[in-house]
């Protein structure tokens, strides 16, 4: 494919309780992100790719591959 694209990795918040903090740091990187017509974003999310809410902030566009290669198993 044409154009550029982007690679990124993180580390999120690491706290169950910190999901508030992991929200503004994903809603950044995906700011940081939109501009590539093409990225690939990999890394530590520290949540559970079952996890429906915390799941529900990434961008449509994106795909868990924990999720997508071993959906009967918890991606922690």
């Amino acid at each position: 494919p044409e154009g550029l694209m982007a690679v990124a990795t993180v580390h999120l918040e690491s706290l169950r309780f910190s999901e508030p903090v992991r929200a503004q740091q994903l809603e950044r990187i995906f700011l940081e992100l939109a501009p590539y017509p093409q990225a690939l974003l990999l890394g530590d999310f520290n949540f559970c790719s079952r996890w429906a809410q915390e799941n529900r902030r990434l961008e449509p566009a994106y795909r868990d591959l924990w999720a997508e290669l071993r959906p009967d198993r918890a991606g922690y």
